[in-house]
């Protein structure tokens, strides 16, 4: 599977702020998304379908989810408008598009991340 995904969301500091000097900052983050992907199978060896059902296509297809983006993150200062940052992060499927190319169809896919980088204020 491959991802392509699209968010708009709203981000509340839970304790200190954007632009705090001082101390560590946490913030939650919920938004809605679109989540775009392509799903690949491949089957190894000849399958004769007169005597195994097969739970999925060989080939390729595209498939589409509405998704609910929930996030948790902390952050902490590091220099002048330069912040460290750590997040959890979970995209929730919020409607179905089923695909024969999908073995589970339901809640497919549920994607979740832990992120770690630098912010840099503009």
């Amino acid at each position: 599977m491959r991802f392509k995904h699209f968010s708009l969301g709203w981000k509340k500091y839970l304790k200190g702020g954007f632009q705090a000097e001082l101390g560590w900052n946490l913030y939650g983050y919920a938004g809605f998304g679109i989540l775009i992907g392509t799903v690949t199978n491949y089957h190894s060896v000849g399958i004769d379908t007169t005597l195994y059902a097969v739970p999925v296509r060989s080939g390729k297809a595209n498939f589409k989810r509405l998704t609910a983006d929930l996030g948790l993150g902390w952050e902490i200062p590091i220099g002048a408008d330069v912040f460290f940052y750590t997040e959890g992060r979970v995209w929730i499927p919020a409607s179905d598009y089923p695909s024969k190319y999908i073995f589970i169809n339901n809640n497919v896919p549920l994607v979740a991340m832990l992120n770690a980088g630098i912010r840099v204020l503009l």
